[in-house]
């Protein structure tokens, strides 16, 4: 009894495996195609440039938080949240 139901379980992980990896394959090829396509091109270019702009926009933030020492950091987080809940409110 013991023997059948661990060869159920293994039978059950292996199919589990081969469904992820049919799956993995399917979203692989779909992807595949998509950035191959030149309408899959142009959306990629698209994302990497809206991309591009938002990170320049808060790249002077992203540069301060970077620099701040764990003191400021606190300090900063606790403007931030209170300043949150006064206009919150």
């Amino acid at each position: 009894m013991k023997k059948v139901n661990k060869i159920k379980k293994q039978e059950k992980k292996s199919s589990k495996f081969i469904k992820g990896a049919l799956i993995g394959v399917a979203l692989g090829a779909a992807a595949g195609a998509f950035a191959t396509s030149k309408k899959g091109k142009k959306i990629g270019k698209d994302i990497k440039d809206e991309s591009m702009k938002l990170y320049k926009k808060f790249e002077p933030e992203i540069k301060k938080v970077k620099e701040m020492g764990e003191k400021e950091y606190k300090k900063f987080l606790k403007t931030a949240v209170s300043e949150y809940k006064k206009r919150k409110k």
